[in-house]
């Protein structure tokens, strides 16, 4: 029973590890650049819809995004574990001109191309 015990916290362990390495590396100040997107939208960076951005005056142009150097503003952690940070411009202009921050799955974002570590 004890050994049962023993290897369960160990597996939890090494599930949970990755997690907090990769936690550890992103700071409020980090600077990313924001990569291009395969479609017209991104899986990861979460942008507001179409209708939001032009309801609110913006203007909705995804190509524009690609490029643009963001900084973190804030890291929390959802109930997964994943890392969710909130992004701003570095020049301080709003997103579509609308949006003055967005938030971002980190790792994911990270490992499919759509946030670029400087």
């Amino acid at each position: 029973m004890k050994n049962s015990v023993v290897f369960i916290n160990l597996m939890v362990l090494m599930l949970v590890s990755p997690f907090i390495i990769s936690a550890q590396d992103v700071k409020i100040g980090d600077v990313y650049t924001i990569g291009a997107s395969d479609n017209t939208t991104y899986d990861h960076i979460i942008f507001p819809r179409k209708h939001t951005i032009i309801k609110r005056g913006g203007i909705a142009n995804f190509k524009r995004v690609a490029g643009m150097a963001v900084v973190v503003k804030g890291i929390t952690y959802d109930a997964d574990g994943m890392t969710i940070v909130t992004l701003e411009r570095v020049d301080g202009i709003r997103f579509f001109s609308a949006f003055r921050k967005i938030e971002a799955k980190l790792e994911s974002a990270v490992n499919e191309g759509e946030l670029i570590s400087r």
